[in-house]
């Protein structure tokens, strides 16, 4: 008959048969458990992205605010720039698109090429003269209607002049030839306004409706009263198509209200060249940008 086994040998293999039951049930759940960690680690990646959207939108709204504060002083200093007589009752806007730099300084030398920074294909043409026209035009549009502003617009077209616009040239122009009259520190020729920035054709058109709205509401208009009821461009004919057919229809301004003056001094020549160049570079590049 043999002997009973010590209880110490039971116990050893009772305790070693529970830790090899925990260990199994451990590694049974292992995969579970990798699958609570990826889930945590998702949560955890969520929940950091929502909280960088909200510190972000409300980083914009403190910016917003901020410039819905500043604004009024904006405006009140632009006002104290306008005096009353500065943008009247105004509702027709003409619009001089600026072509290039002039950068003479007396009123005779507009006339020499050399004092205008111009590309290669404007030189040789008469684009000077051409130029003085559209602001002549533009002068004489204003003085005709009572209702209405004079912008000229342009931006700084050219890598080498970076202090002046193209808008900023055409009104020194202007008032040079005594076609405007000068300012002074407490005056300045009565509806007469630049705008500064835009670099092509729709811009022009674009940016001085907006230029308008600015001026408009910085002299206490709203609504709209604070947008111009009629707008004509003058510029050379060979864009013309450019802007009744293009521009005027990608920003859907009625066809009635808006107006285009052709003034061209070119040769036959020059503008059936010139006209060449509008359908090859300019006009076939807006109407797939605006009409496809």
């Amino acid at each position: 008959m043999p002997l009973p086994q010590p209880v110490t040998s039971t116990s050893s293999q009772t305790f070693r048969s529970w830790l090899n039951h925990r260990r199994a049930h451990v590694l049974n759940r292992s995969r579970v458990t990798s699958l609570a960690v990826y889930v945590l680690a998702a949560t955890l990646l969520l929940s950091l992205t929502a909280n960088l959207n909200a510190w972000a939108d409300n980083t914009r709204l403190r910016r917003i605010n901020q410039s819905r504060t500043q604004s009024p002083a904006l405006l009140r200093a632009l006002r104290s720039s306008l005096n009353k007589d500065s943008f009247g009752n105004a509702s027709h806007l003409v619009i001089v698109a600026g072509h290039a730099i002039w950068r003479g300084c007396n009123s005779t030398d507009w006339t020499h090429e050399d004092n205008w920074v111009l590309q290669e294909h404007q030189k040789g043409t008469g684009s000077s003269r051409a130029f003085y026209s559209h602001i002549e035009k533009g002068v004489s549009l204003l003085n005709a209607d009572p209702s209405a502003i004079l912008l000229f617009s342009g931006g700084i077209t050219r890598p080498g002049h970076q202090t002046q616009s193209e808008a900023q040239s055409y009104l020194a122009l202007a008032q040079q030839t005594s076609l405007l009259p000068q300012w002074s520190r407490t005056a300045r020729p009565a509806r007469v306004f630049t705008e500064d920035y835009a670099l092509d054709s729709f811009q022009n058109l674009f940016f001085s409706i907006m230029r308008f709205h600015e001026l408009a509401i910085a002299s206490g208009r709203s609504g709209r009263s604070s947008w111009p009821s009629k707008i004509t461009v003058v510029g050379f004919e060979m864009k013309k198509r450019r802007f009744l057919e293009l521009h005027r229809h990608a920003l859907r301004w009625p066809e009635d209200r808006f107006d285009y003056v052709g003034v061209d001094f070119l040769d036959t020549v020059d503008k059936e060249l010139g006209w060449k160049g509008e359908v090859r570079a300019s006009f076939f590049i807006f109407s797939c940008r605006f009409l496809n």
